[in-house]
């Protein structure tokens, strides 16, 4: 649990840091319709959801690196 919560914090490990939790969500949000579509048997295109995926993530590192 120590390390979930450094993982969300801001570097004095007791502010929660909204961004982060964003892409949490966000992340869990995207694998949980995934595997939603494939049960459902909807196509599923692996590489759009990487690219997707790799997005929000560097986005959301551009925003904790310019909330600093």
């Amino acid at each position: 649990m120590k390390i979930v919560k450094q993982l969300l914090t801001e570097s004095d490990n007791e502010t929660a840091d909204l961004y982060k939790y964003l892409a949490l969500l966000s992340v869990v949000v995207a694998i949980g319709l995934s595997i939603y579509a494939v049960i459902q048997g909807q196509s599923w295109d692996a590489q759009s959801f990487g690219i997707g995926v790799g997005g929000l993530l560097a986005g959301v590192g551009v925003a904790v690196g310019l909330k600093k």
